[in-house]
């Protein structure tokens, strides 16, 4: 198991659940004791595996282990749903996380 940031384990936000099934739409869906979530398009061997992640919102989050993440690993899933529910066109997860590569290497 290779994480993208050992600091995380001890964010309150980070999650660990087993990846249950991937939509239609390629994402990965987790199960977790905090409930479902959605990780977006994570490599597909990943399916039945336990993977470590950081809640995002009350329904998405983002994987944090290197070895279950494409290199096009990106934030879209959740843009696309805020952007669904709302209209807007803004970026509010990437105003505050960054690109995929600051929200991996971040440290809340």
């Amino acid at each position: 198991m290779s994480f993208t940031d050992d600091d995380w384990l001890s964010d309150e936000s980070v999650s660990v659940g087993l990846v249950d099934r991937f939509t239609s739409n390629g994402n990965a869906i987790v199960d977790s004791p905090d409930g479902e979530f959605i990780l977006g398009n994570m490599n597909k061997s990943a399916e039945g595996e336990l993977v470590w992640f950081k809640r995002i919102t009350d329904i998405h989050g983002m994987c944090i282990e290197k070895d279950h993440i494409p290199d096009d690993y990106t934030d879209s899933h959740i843009v696309d749903s805020i952007q669904d529910h709302s209209g807007s066109k803004s970026n509010p997860v990437r105003d505050k996380f960054g690109t995929k590569n600051d929200l991996l290497n971040k440290k809340f």
